[in-house]
């Protein structure tokens, strides 16, 4: 009888501590980015660098132009630094402009990146042309510069011209024009006209008077 209480003593601590038993289950919070993909706008030519930051290191991502997946290449290239996820794209051109996207598992962040055309240096689409005209007339010079805004200087000689009654200046938009009126022998010379950085040069040629004198007999 006494082994056979002991058996059942037992028994009964048994099941009282399985009944007790509490199980743990330990969730992983999701990933999430903590610093997202920003817009980058850069000239052609040039390299431009996306950059995200995940919640944890060590996880593998996916980097896409639209529905593109990049790897990386000559054009690409991507670094993977701890939870920090970098995307390069070099000798960027026009086509490279688009949507960008980090993805890690179902999260993801985009950005989009547009890429501008090279500024040029602006240039004399139109030259200033050569006169020869009489005096007393009025000489109008002309060109076009490739771009509106430029700081404008006349020159005659290659001495700066103030707008006055001799001179008159004309700035519309990217066409320049210089009036020089009433012409005397004294105003022949080089013109030049300096847009900015860039200048073109004629020559203004005045002619005096033609006059017939009464034969004598």
């Amino acid at each position: 009888l006494f082994s056979m209480h002991n058996q059942m003593m037992t028994k009964q601590k048994t099941q009282g501590n399985v009944n007790n038993k509490h199980f743990l289950h330990i969730v992983a919070p999701p990933v999430t980015f903590k610093t997202k993909l920003r817009n980058q706008q850069v000239e052609e030519e040039n390299s431009v660098m996306l950059s995200c930051e995940l919640s944890k290191p060590g996880l593998a991502v996916e980097w896409m132009k639209g529905k593109e997946l990049l790897k990386s290449d000559f054009k690409y290239q991507i670094k993977n630094r701890n939870s920090i996820m970098e995307l390069t794209i070099k000798n960027t051109q026009l086509e490279d402009s688009g949507l960008y996207s980090c993805m890690c598992g179902d999260v993801k962040t985009t950005a989009h990146v547009t890429i501008t055309c090279k500024k040029l240096p602006p240039f004399f689409k139109d030259n200033l042309k050569s006169l020869t005209i009489e005096e007393g007339g009025t000489a109008s010079l002309c060109c076009e510069v490739s771009k509106p805004g430029l700081p404008v200087q006349w020159k005659k000689n290659r001495l700066p011209l103030r707008a006055n009654r001799k001179y008159e200046m004309k700035h519309d938009d990217c066409f320049l024009q210089l009036y020089i009126k009433d012409l005397t022998l004294d105003d022949s010379g080089s013109y030049s006209c300096q847009a900015g950085d860039v200048e073109t040069t004629a020559t203004v040629t005045v002619k005096g008077y033609n006059l017939l004198l009464p034969k004598i007999i």
